[in-house]
């Protein structure tokens, strides 16, 4: 199970067919006032890894005004998205870094973020494919290490895939780690544009969806 977290590659696509032209003269007019800099992380922090389309992130934007709220994402319509809505609606504590995760080089840093979220990550569901899944017994205590220590929550994971589940909590096991498992999120949380599908196949085929809280 446990893989490196320095050769986890744990996005699949970059490009999307929402890249609008439009989109992508947004991107690039406004991507350098929101670009994350991973040598200046403010003294209030939050990490999304894998935001998608950001309906988290501006979230937690909102939700928590006194923080910055850093996010990761390689796919390009994700972070236009959240470009768009920064600038409608006015956000400005948002810093995004648009590659994979660990192309910023925080893995082995320590205590920067009050918390970090992973949410509805790649399953990578043939066993082939597990290396390439972010979270192992690596990651995870590399990514609370990332946290300041605190008696709250420091690392918020969600996964509505059974055998990624499974994988997390043997993860989990492993390492020793306590963890509280629950199908309750967070107060502030709206379900994701993913969360929200995986509440509709709930309704063919229900399976737990599952949120983690070290």
């Amino acid at each position: 199970m446990t893989e490196h977290y320095r050769k986890v590659t744990s996005f699949a696509r970059r490009h999307g067919k929402a890249s609008t032209d439009n989109g992508k003269e947004l991107f690039k007019e406004h991507i350098a006032k929101f670009t994350f800099n991973s040598d200046k992380i403010a003294d209030k922090a939050i990490l999304e890894i894998g935001f998608g389309m950001g309906d988290n992130l501006i979230n937690l934007a909102k939700a928590y005004p006194d923080h910055t709220i850093y996010g990761a994402e390689p796919f390009v319509d994700g972070h236009i998205r959240v470009i768009r809505k920064c600038v409608e609606e006015n956000i400005t504590n948002i810093r995004l870094f648009p590659d994979d995760f660990n192309h910023l080089h925080l893995l082995g840093k320590e205590g920067v973020f009050d918390q970090v979220y992973v949410l509805f990550a790649d399953p990578w569901p043939k066993k082939r494919h597990f290396k390439r899944r972010l979270l192992n017994t690596q990651t995870i205590p590399a990514l609370l290490n990332l946290t300041k220590a605190s008696d709250n929550t420091r690392l918020i994971i969600a996964s509505d895939h059974p055998s990624y589940q499974e994988w997390i909590e043997e993860c989990l096991k492993e390492l020793n780690f306590k963890y509280k498992r629950s199908e309750t999120f967070p107060d502030y949380y709206q379900p994701t544009k993913y969360h929200q599908k995986a509440l509709r196949n709930q309704e063919k085929h229900y399976h737990p969806i599952y949120c983690y809280y070290l």
